[in-house]
């Protein structure tokens, strides 16, 4: 699986072999504008289908809990679950990173971790974004300048 969010692509799930794995990696690297890359393929064998069920419960607790928690910004995250493990991706302050975090690891006792992959933002930065695209959210991507 490949997600990409603000120029930062996340590999997930499983491959037969290391050689896989190593040149699922090498053909994504050649892409252009991709500003981090983050390999979490497992080598073993393929997930069950109860496995991929799962994790697509836990993907819809997690952005129901979002949505309903002011404190998130909801519509600039992206929720990646791949064998219990949370992955969170978006341009967030580090109190919304923080809390998104938190209600992510608390949904379920299905959730073995919670990976922040967030572009961390100051209020400044997200406000003037905001202010720029006239959303009430930041942009799930953003072209110019920014810390984090």
């Amino acid at each position: 699986n490949v997600n990409v969010y603000n120029q930062k692509v996340l590999l997930t799930g499983e491959t037969r072999t290391e050689d896989d794995k190593s040149q699922i990696e090498a053909a994504v690297k050649e892409r252009r504008n991709i500003k981090n890359l983050v390999n979490e393929i497992q080598v073993g064998p393929l997930s069950s289908v109860t496995a991929r069920v799962s994790d697509s419960s836990l993907y819809a607790l997690i952005k129901g809990k979002f949505v309903a928690t002011t404190d998130i910004p909801s519509n600039s995250m992206k929720i990646v679950v791949e064998a219990g493990k949370v992955y969170l991706l978006g341009l967030a302050t580090e109190l919304e990173a923080k809390a998104a975090a938190v209600v992510a690891s608390q949904v379920s006792s299905n959730v073995k971790e919670v990976v922040k992959l967030f572009d961390i933002i100051s209020d400044e930065e997200r406000d003037r974004m905001m202010s720029l695209t006239g959303r009430r959210t930041v942009p799930q991507i953003f072209i110019g300048d920014h810390t984090g």
